[in-house]
């Protein structure tokens, strides 16, 4: 009984680690979506801006812009599991650096 009771701990503490890990990493993962969606969109305005265009018509080809690269990263995550790792490596090696610059 107290062998079955230490691994009933074991295995809930593994099943609470797994899942802490996991919720970190996809808050990680947004974190790094949001920003780089935002910076494209700026990108986007800066572009459109240098072209001469108005402030209503470039906010408004910013966001379809913005909403298309969105939708290419959703679509090649779920098509593309190996660039998923990828990716995922990319923003944790991006966080990491951040976390260093600042510290500087």
């Amino acid at each position: 009984p107290a062998e079955s009771n230490d691994t009933i701990q074991t295995l809930s503490l593994r099943t609470v680690v797994l899942t802490l890990v996991a919720v970190s990493l996809g808050s990680i993962c947004l974190v790094i979506v949001a920003r780089t969606t935002m910076v494209a969109w700026i990108t986007a305005l800066v572009v459109l801006a240098i072209s001469g265009k108005r402030r209503r018509v470039i906010a408004h080809q910013g966001k379809k812009i913005t909403f298309d690269v969105a939708m290419y990263l959703v679509k090649v995550i779920v098509i593309d599991r190996h660039q998923f790792i990828t990716l995922v490596c990319a923003m944790v090696f991006s966080l990491m650096a951040m976390v260093r610059i600042t510290r500087l």
